[in-house]
């Protein structure tokens, strides 16, 4: 018997576009799979549609949220319990399997017999595979965990094939998140040391659809998903401090600590701001000079002078000489660049 592949899936009102992802999974020249979907509570007929697909195909498994709170993190983590196969891949429910995918994982990984997983490259789409063929993302000499800090998404989601006992027992997606989910599991994933390789010499085998929504910042600074990106910071950067390593991922923390710094001062969420200023004292993230600035920006935003212009250009030229714009090249390649 061929090994088994667990594709786990969480949908959501997902009716229009669930049915060209379940013919990306049904067309695999890799037989042996199972295709878990965990329903997040739809109102449409993504319900239904689940129900015939798995009372038709045996290798499908249908299961609904039953427990809180609600979300994709949840029904990932009930994907991942329910799950049976030797290997995972997590695939976003309006995302596309290339046909040869499963295959071409499954024998990198065969080759590979002491790696907890293996990243693929993957490309976007709008409407249909290749009418935008951007790569989500392409490799560089930065390492992985600084990219991720910095806002530069090494890979997605669906990118990794896991091995299913290297994640199921020791790794759970952050069910309290509204956002940057997967940037949190994957920054976690690195921390714990796990074993992997990035596979670049291969077709994209995952199309993940672009819609006016991704890699976008929409919603991106309301109070919840503040809060959730100010959670990862805070989860990250306690891990490194408690193992010494803070220093030698210090380009990275630097990067996210300035995004939420700046915004946090911007939207006047003064407690975040409070706790990020006393974070970055106690450590060696900025010198004694910028954090003077720091202080300076908070009391610029606190009292309002930024309304002043001549002022308010000082203290913008003041912050620029802190920390440079990070390099992203999310969703920017183009397939044959």
């Amino acid at each position: 018997m061929s090994q088994l592949i667990s594709i786990i899936s969480p949908v959501f009102n997902r009716a229009d576009l669930l049915q060209a992802t379940a013919e990306s999974v049904l067309a695999q020249t890799w037989q042996n799979w199972e295709w878990i979907i965990v329903d997040d509570g739809s109102a449409d007929n993504t319900v239904d549609y689940c129900k015939r697909l798995y009372l038709k195909e045996q290798r499908v498994r249908f299961f609904e949220r039953n427990t809180e709170p609600k979300g994709a993190c949840a029904c990932r983590n009930i994907g991942l319990q329910k799950s049976e196969g030797e290997f995972v891949i997590f695939l976003d429910s309006d995302d596309l399997l290339a046909p040869f995918c499963l295959e071409q994982r499954i024998a990198a990984f065969n080759n590979k017999p002491n790696l907890d997983f293996l990243v693929f490259p993957q490309l976007l789409f709008k409407e249909t595979p290749g009418d935008h063929n951007y790569y989500w993302n392409v490799d560089k000499e930065i390492d992985d965990l600084d990219r991720f800090l910095s806002g530069d998404g090494v890979w997605p989601i669906s990118g990794p094939i896991w091995r299913s006992n290297s994640i199921k027992d020791s790794l759970a997606w952050n069910q309290k998140l509204t956002i940057w989910q997967d940037v949190d599991f994957h920054i976690r994933v690195l921390l714990q040391g796990m074993k992997y390789e990035k596979i670049s010499d291969v077709k994209p085998d995952i199309f993940i659809r672009k819609q006016d929504s991704s890699l976008s910042r929409t919603g991106y600074n309301n109070p919840p998903q503040f809060i959730s990106r100010l959670e990862v910071f805070k989860n990250t950067f306690d891990k490194l401090w408690s193992e010494g390593q803070v220093e030698k991922h210090k380009s990275g923390l630097r990067k996210m600590f300035f995004q939420l710094f700046v915004t946090a001062a911007n939207l006047k969420y003064w407690n975040s701001v409070k706790w990020l200023m006393g974070r970055a004292s106690r450590s060696t993230l900025f010198t004694e000079q910028e954090l003077r600035t720091f202080g300076k920006y908070f009391l610029h935003r606190r009292v309002w002078l930024y309304k002043l212009k001549s002022v308010n250009a000082s203290m913008m030229q003041m912050m620029s000489a802190i920390e440079s714009t990070p390099d992203i090249t999310l969703g920017k390649v183009a397939l044959h660049e």
